[in-house]
């Protein structure tokens, strides 16, 4: 991995640790002014995701009045707020407490914010993004910068390539009658594979361990994919459509879960995500592009995101 990429890597690892306190922290100033309420912790509210981020909202709103009061006037906290509640631009935080809180909250999110920004002038030194990336409705910073600096295209000959590191391919297997199946890789005991390792004494010893990036497949499975479905109306959205469409109408796959069926809509969306990146990415970098399998074995035309 070449410096430029690392330095992506860090940054994209940094947003995410400075995302999961932020999330923390506002996890924490809900709760508390939930109690303040009369909600006590653990009772169930109809809608909470909507009310936290409406309580949220109101609380930054209400931060930015009593901090603007007090760098404008030249105020004390205490003064700020109960010159704020006096007025009636402010009704949920009370006291200094309460404020001090919010502001930790608000610190967190504007560290997240500007090491966003640091990250977007980082990536827009890569063709693939200005090229590709950038106009994936869906795929927004952070995500291509996972992707930059995860995937490296000099190393990856094929598309598959980019399949297997993202533990996307598929494992030839038996299921329980002995019939030889396709099953797409996880983390089950049979798609593990032994792997060397030095022990805290030096000695070499073998372990099971996966064959794929984790970190990787969870942002592209679990982000991305939601991401690009609700792009409606957008490429990657019929294809995951057209091919949930498809199984769901496979007798084969008749006593299917809905959920089983999505994920598997998912999964085939990410993997024609990759195969188009993988394209545009070694075109851009002027390598050599090999044609996808269906193109090359069953002479298929190729198609391209539009």
């Amino acid at each position: 991995m070449n410096r430029n990429a690392m330095d992506i890597r860090n940054t994209v690892k940094g947003i995410y640790d400075i995302q999961k306190l932020r999330i923390a922290s506002g996890n924490r100033v809900v709760a508390n002014f939930y109690i303040k309420m009369g909600i006590e912790p653990g009772e169930k509210v109809d809608g909470l995701e909507e009310k936290d981020k409406k309580m949220i909202k109101e609380l930054q709103t209400e931060y930015k009045r009593i901090t603007d009061m007090i760098v404008e006037s030249n105020m004390l906290t205490k003064t700020a707020i109960k010159r704020s509640l006096e007025k009636g631009s402010i009704n949920i935080i009370s006291d200094e407490a309460e404020y001090s809180l919010v502001k930790s909250y608000m610190h967190l999110l504007e560290s997240e914010e500007e090491a966003t920004k640091s990250l977007a002038k980082q990536i827009n030194n890569y063709p693939i993004y200005n090229e590709f990336l950038k106009g994936v409705k869906g795929c927004g910073t952070l995500m291509s910068g996972v992707i930059i600096s995860e995937f490296d295209i000099y190393s990856a000959r094929h598309c598959s390539s980019f399949w297997k590191y993202a533990g996307l391919d598929v494992v030839v297997s038996e299921d329980e009658d002995g019939n030889i199946v396709g099953e797409g890789r996880s983390r089950k005991a049979k798609h593990l594979v032994d792997v060397e390792y030095a022990d805290k004494n030096g000695e070499i010893k073998t372990k099971k361990s996966i064959t794929y990036n984790a970190f990787l497949k969870s942002k592209l499975i679990g982000v991305l994919g939601g991401c690009l479905i609700k792009s409606q109306g957008y490429y990657y959205t019929d294809v995951y459509l057209g091919y949930k469409n498809r199984i769901s109408l496979d007798p084969a796959r008749a006593e299917y879960s809905k959920d089983r069926l999505n994920k598997m809509a998912i999964r085939y969306m990410i993997k024609m995500f990759l195969r188009d990146l993988w394209m545009e990415w070694r075109a851009l970098e002027g390598l050599s592009v090999t044609e996808p399998w269906e193109v090359k074995m069953l002479g298929m035309k190729p198609h391209k995101a539009s």
